[in-house]
């Protein structure tokens, strides 16, 4: 694994992959990343690497978690971002197995809300 930024998508919806291609949506957000390195100075990395974590679940808007998390051992950096799945009630598009996720409000004390 020799790339300086990637990321990782997790999910807290239950099923949500019979409606959502999650694995197509990773492969889309990780093309996007390796666009964006000419705009970083990966150099200043060293041997350490940057992990953004995207967490799809039940929430009420889009949260970038206010500190880095460091894991020495892995020499990693993670960033962390939640996003709303909508369910079928809020919009026509919204997947209905949302509902069965524990919601989690945004705090804004440990996030940045967009």
């Amino acid at each position: 694994m020799d790339e300086k930024i990637r990321v990782l998508i997790c999910t807290e919806v239950p099923r949500i992959d019979d409606n959502i291609d999650m694995r197509s949506i990773w492969m889309e957000l990780n093309t996007y990343v390796k666009t964006l390195e000419s705009n970083i100075n990966l150099q200043d990395l060293g041997e350490w690497r940057i992990l953004i974590n995207v967490l799809a679940q039940r929430t009420d808007a889009i949260g970038v978690a206010k500190r880095v998390a460091r894991f020495p051992s892995d020499k990693e950096y993670v960033i962390y971002i939640s996003t709303p799945i909508p369910d079928n009630e809020q919009v026509s598009y919204g997947i209905s197995n949302v509902k069965e996720a524990f919601f989690k409000e945004n705090n804004e004390k440990y996030s940045y809300i967009l």
